[in-house]
This record gives C-alpha cells, structure tokens and sequence, in this order.
C-alpha cells in the first residue's frame, strides 16, 4: 500500500487492519567471527559499538545475545 498523507482507510465497521504477525527483527544474519576479538560488540540496532559495554543492556558479542547488568 502507498501512503498518501490525510487519508483515511477503512471505516468504524469494516476497518482496515495491519498485520505485523510477519515482522522480522531487522537482524537476518550476523557473521561470526572464530577469532577471539572483544571488540566485537554490535547493539540490538545494528551499530558496532568497538568494545565490551560499560551500560547495561542487551548486546550482541561473537553471534550470541548478551545480557549486561549493572553491578552496584
């Protein structure tokens, strides 16, 4: 479908409907390496971060997701 601005789709009765049950993550393949290199860090939105994160978050590292948590 085609956006066109302010244009309305579907009625209260019949109303049109997106289905997103389909979505990919945007994360098709990630190429790891067998070299053991920390600086292969990469965020869930694609961007290579060049080292181990000091924030605590959901990182990819050699193909696998890693959980950072932060220590108090």
């Amino acid at each position: 479908m085609t956006y066109i601005s302010d244009v309305n789709i579907g009625t209260p009765w019949n109303p049109y409907v997106i289905d997103l049950s389909e979505v990919l993550t945007g994360i098709s393949t990630i190429a790891a390496d067998d070299a053991d290199n920390d600086s292969d860090w990469w965020t869930l939105q694609g961007y290579k971060i060049g080292r181990k994160p000091t924030k605590s978050g959901v990182y990819i590292h050699h193909g696998k997701k890693v959980t950072i948590k932060r220590v108090k």
